[in-house]
């Protein structure tokens, strides 16, 4: 084989490019450089040269490659990567975890303690390379290779770049590509190099062969088509055979007529020389000495001498104590001329030999999964169980691996429930690849086995439909399971929380009832305690205040006692316990509940509380004023969310966060997100549809598109038993929005309504709504008196409630109210308050908003000192009313007043026109007098 010079040939404007793009780096700015071609055109020695001219500069470079025969190991290219890469103690906690979670896999541990989901790990991988000393080029080899989690843990680094200076380069070739990778590639602006390798040309080979004639080199670029890789094989090849390869048929062969130069360097050696290397294309890269022996049947005596040998030709390279292919194609050529057959049973002779050795779980399965046979319980149980430490951080690898076990297990009576155990395993990884649909029909066949897996199949199965919005299908899968099982509680349990999604309060009361009792009976504490905490929030629902602290006193009190391992496959619960206890202004410990729940569940996205915990956390954080924070989990929450793929779960978060985005950056920012949540389709569970069109309808008002967000308020059904949820808020915005539209009776009757609602509920931050909205719809007819204590009371509640946001818009609406009656001194006092809340929120547009508001509040004061004092028209109005006769209780009915309110009226007309008796008043009307309007 040539060896041809160090100097790369024939790049020079690709080698400018990523000199450019390291300079770059070295600056502290992120790049990404994809390097795409045919076979052996060379991408790996340009990518080898991106990485010696980093390392020049100063890089810690880490390199990793895929390989073709190796897919079923996850994070093989991160693996190599970073795992040799010395930062012994990274100072942050996900990195540190995401790098021992690495090394585990490296090792193939078969009891890792190192147990993380692949969100984490990701996050975790991001950290590492964010918080490393130094500028860092990460370069990924062969991708369209590449193992599923790392082919979604390069897209996430794509698309969610660590800050300071890194490099990531990849290189694969056009087809198949990795399209999530592709994708993610930040095409949109200069952060990206792509550099698509072209053959070289006939002048090139001056270089590349300096000693060889003009016509040789025609020769060789012809039969070559300026292929490097095909170039370095041919080398040495006589003009006969160059000539026989000139009219196309090479070029036209491919990787198949590559494979056959390939191995016409083989082929001269001695049989026993061809076994070994077929051992070691069996047993991989990095292959050590005593498993290739083994493969190849011979003594590690020979096989060493052979591989010497080998090493010596040229074909295999020494690293440490293994050996490796000189190049990758080469290996997939001696792969596949040992045939199906013999290869099969080298995998199983692989297999047997690492099973004995209890070598890693991993490569043992690599091997199991290619020698299989149909019956082979032993090969099943080794495939499970590495598909069951690979579930969490590599799903797409644990559902090959489960497939395959499931196709050998033996159909047997007596293998029922580790059949059941593998299938249930297999719906959860398929669930974590998104295919929500297809991992409920796995599920199906689990659900009719014995118990206790059909009870934890029909869980999943509930969480699965809740994440697809599926309630109906929920409720129907677990009232069947209900009927055939002996582990009622859990079931019941679930029926409750599924219900309350529904907004079906009578149906959520009586599972719940029923799940407290059944529990009960089991002595299952945790269990007592979900459903306490459903109780609870049931109770709610129907502004049954007393009942709803009591049920859970007595979930806090059995949560509090209970241990973490107790807890977790019930963290759920804490969900709805948290939101209550914030309701009953138990906020120190719905905090520390909620905290909790979060902790328990983790990262995972198809856990069965994750939904509504987080869903809830941002809720809770939004009325905290904490709007920053929302913010941010509603977005971490909602891209973990697409790794199940819930589209009911990402609009819910994106659309509880919406508040946040208004009251931190206004209307138009928040209408964008609206907008792009629409286009995707409102949730189809109930609760969550209501809250997302409560959020929607608060946006357009905001943002003054009071129509839309009347369409919002009155579009389908809604729940009368929303009252925890979207109820006295949705008819306290929509009494608002009707007197916008003038419509005095229903703004009115809604504010009266949703006043009553409040009251009846007695839970303070509702209060606060109710009183707000009616103090709203007051001002906007001129009750200006009237409409005073409302607000003050509607400020005080929202301050008990620890809400400052909607304290400082209570008390932003008071220094309206007292501007209105010209008390400059209470409006500024107000207004102070106002912005003091609004400051400790860093609620941008509404301080900007409040700004705005005092100017003019100040130029409406200046106005009215300058000008004399007479009837609103309001006044005006109710004196017209009196002088014709009509009675105070005939004026309110006429103008949906009360009586008090035009008695107030009536005095303050008195005043302003000098008379002192409705005669008097009757006498100025029918004189015409005229009755001055104040401004």
């Amino acid at each position: 084989m040539h060896d041809p010079s160090l100097k790369l040939i024939g790049r020079a404007a690709e080698l400018g490019r990523l000199a450019a793009a390291v300079g770059d780096v070295a600056a502290g700015r992120f790049r990404a450089v994809s390097i795409t071609g045919s076979p052996g055109i060379g991408k790996t020695r340009l990518l080898a040269e991106l990485g010696r001219h980093a390392g020049e500069r100063g890089f810690t470079v880490m390199t990793g490659r895929a390989t073709e025969f190796e897919r079923c190991f996850p994070f093989a290219v991160y693996v190599e990567a970073l795992t040799p890469w010395s930062q012994p103690d990274p100072g942050d906690a996900e990195a540190r975890a995401a790098l021992e979670a690495l090394v585990s896999i490296s090792r193939g541990d078969r009891e890792s303690e190192a147990r993380i989901d692949r969100y984490r790990l990701y996050r975790g991988i991001s950290r590492l390379l964010e918080t490393a000393p130094g500028s860092i080029a990460l370069l990924l080899d062969d991708l369209h290779w590449a193992d599923q989690p790392s082919l979604e843990l390069t897209e996430y680094l794509l698309r969610k770049p660590p800050r300071g200076g890194l490099l990531v380069a990849v290189a694969h070739r056009p087809a198949p590509l990795p399209i999530g990778v592709v994708a993610a590639l930040p095409q949109a602006d200069d952060q990206a190099i792509f550099l698509d390798l072209q053959p070289l040309e006939e002048k090139d080979l001056a270089e590349f062969f300096p000693g060889a004639a003009p016509h040789r080199r025609r020769l060789l670029h012809r039969a070559s088509a300026g292929n490097p890789l095909y170039l370095n094989a041919l080398a040495d090849a006589s003009e006969p055979v160059l000539a026989g390869l000139t009219g196309g048929e090479y070029p036209a062969g491919g990787p198949r007529a590559l494979q056959a130069l390939l191995l016409a360097e083989l082929n001269v050696l001695p049989g026993e020389l061809r076994q070994v290397a077929q051992a070691l294309a069996v047993a991989g890269d990095q292959a050590s000495l005593d498993l290739v022996a083994w493969i190849a049947e011979t003594g590690e005596e020979d096989a060493a001498d052979a591989l010497d040998r080998l090493c010596a030709h040229g074909a295999v390279i020494p690293t440490d104590a293994f050996f490796a292919f000189r190049h990758p194609l080469l290996r997939a050529a001696v792969y596949r001329e040992a045939g199906m057959g013999w290869r099969t049973r080298a995998h199983e002779r692989a297999a047997a030999y690492l099973d004995a050795h209890r070598g890693p779980v991993t490569l043992l399965a690599h091997h199991v999964q290619r020698s299989a046979r149909q019956g082979d319980e032993r090969a099943a149980d080794i495939l499970h169980d590495a598909a069951a430490g690979l579930l969490d951080f590599a799903p797409a690898t644990a559902s090959r691996l489960l497939r395959t076990a499931l196709r050998v297990l033996p159909a047997r009576e007596d293998l029922t429930s580790r059949r059941m155990d593998m299938l249930l395993a297999l719906a959860r990884a398929v669930a974590s690849l998104g295919e929500l649909a297809e991992s409920r029909e796995i599920l199906e066949e689990v659900l009719l086995g014995p118990d206790p897996t059909s009870v934890e199949a029909a869980g999943f199965a509930s969480v699965l439909s809740r994440l697809m919005g599926d309630l109906d299908a929920a409720k129907h899968l677990l009232t069947r399971a209900l009927s055939r099982s002996s582990q009622a509680a859990a079931i019941l349990a679930e029926l409750a929380a599924i219900d309350s999604l529904r907004l079906d309060s009578a149906e959520a009361w009586r599972y719940g009832l029923a799940a407290l009792d059944q529990a009960g009976e089991l002595d299952d504490q945790v269990l007592v305690a979900a459903a306490h905490s459903l109780l609870a929030l049931n109770a709610a629902q129907q502004a049954r205040a007393g009942d709803a602290h009591t049920h859970a006193e007595q979930a806090a009190r059995l949560v509090d006692s209970a241990t973490d391992s107790e807890l977790r496959p019930h963290a759920g619960l804490l969900a709805p316990l948290a939101l209550v206890e914030a309701q009953l202004n138990l906020r120190d410990r719905a905090a520390r509940h909620l905290a909790k729940g979060l902790e328990l569940v983790g990262y995972q996205g198809l856990n069965h509380g994750f939904p509504f915990l987080r869903i809830v956390e941002v809720v809770l954080l939004t009325r905290e004023g904490r709007l920053c924070a929302a913010v941010a989990a509603a977005e971490e929450a909602a891209e973990l969310a697409a790794f199940p793929n819930s589209q009911e779960l990402t609009v819910t978060l994106r659309a509880a966060a919406l508040p946040a985005l208004l009251w931190l950056h206004g209307p138009q920012t928040a209408l964008a997100a609206a907008d792009e949540l629409i286009a995707h389709g409102l949730p189809r569970s109930a609760w969550w549809s209501e809250l997302t069109r409560l959020n929607l309808a608060t946006v357009n008002f905001h943002a003054g598109r009071v129509d839309a967000c009347l369409a919002q308020l009155t579009a389908g059904p809604w729940s009368p038993m929303t009252a925890v949820g979207a109820g006295i808020y949705r008819q306290a915005l929509h009494a608002i929005s009707a007197a916008r539209f003038n419509d005095l009776h229903s703004a009115l009757l809604l504010s009266d309504l949703g006043l009553a609602d409040a009251k009846g509920a007695g839970l303070d931050h509702q209060l606060g709504a109710a009183h707000e909205a009616r103090a709203e719809v007051l001002l906007q007819y001129g009750e200006l008196e009237e409409a005073l204590p409302h607000a003050s009371a509607a400020a005080a509640y929202f301050a008990d409630a620890k809400a400052p946001i909607d304290e400082g818009r209570a008390r932003q609406l008071l220094a309206t109210l007292h501007s209105r009656n010209g008390d400059a001194t209470a409006m500024r006092e107000e207004l102070a308050r106002a912005k003091a809340r609004y400051t400790e929120c860093s609620a941008a547009w509404l301080e900007r908003q409040l700004a705005r508001t005092e100017l003019r509040m100040a130029a409406t004061l200046t106005r009215r000192t300058q000008e004399p004092a007479g009837l609103s028209s309001r006044e005006q109005q109710i004196a017209e009313l009196a002088g014709s006769g009509l009675t105070n209780r005939e004026i309110a009915q006429r103008l949906y007043l009360s009586p008090k309110t035009v008695e107030a009226h009536l005095a303050r007309i008195f005043v302003k026109l000098d008379v002192r008796s409705r005669v008097e008043l009757a006498r100025r009307l029918a004189e015409g007098t005229s009755l001055e309007h104040s401004p």
